[in-house]
């Protein structure tokens, strides 16, 4: 499984409030992240600060920790977002994104207690940095397929 840091007090925003979009300057590798794969919400050792949010959330005073999984959508420039109109512009979605590049999230699943690990820029492996049981634990998570 991969996962991917983010800043908080996005990470726990995502996790906990909702926020079903995270946006990058870069699209995800097909190779690592395909529509309906599940990956890791890592909340980052930086922190942007309050006043540029605007907002705190549950959650947001964890650092190098993974908090939660995420099942990846769909990646789309913000033009195609908005310009398509599509069914990905949603509540959750259309709040939060700013682009260039817009990780449409579908579910979202909180992790009980974080797992402690360091992260890394783009996509990273679980295991490599946080172990193969950390891994096992966040692949327990992910709901069975319907």
């Amino acid at each position: 499984m991969y996962a991917l840091s983010v800043q908080q007090p996005w990470a726990a925003k995502i996790v906990h409030g909702g926020k079903r979009c995270e946006n990058r300057t870069w699209y995800p590798s097909p190779k690592l992240l395909k529509p309906g794969d599940w990956f890791a919400i890592h909340a980052s050792i930086a922190r942007m600060p309050y006043k540029d949010c605007g907002f705190t959330c549950p959650g947001d005073d964890v650092y190098k920790a993974i908090i939660g999984i995420a099942q990846f959508e769909i990646a789309l420039s913000i033009g195609d977002l908005w310009d398509l109109e599509c069914v990905y512009l949603r509540e959750g979605v259309a709040d939060f994104a700013e682009g260039p590049v817009c990780w449409c999230l579908h579910r979202v699943i909180a992790l009980p207690t974080p797992i402690k690990c360091s992260g890394a820029f783009g996509l990273w492996r679980v295991k490599a940095r946080a172990g193969l049981e950390a891994e096992y634990v966040l692949r327990q998570l992910i709901p069975s397929k319907e």
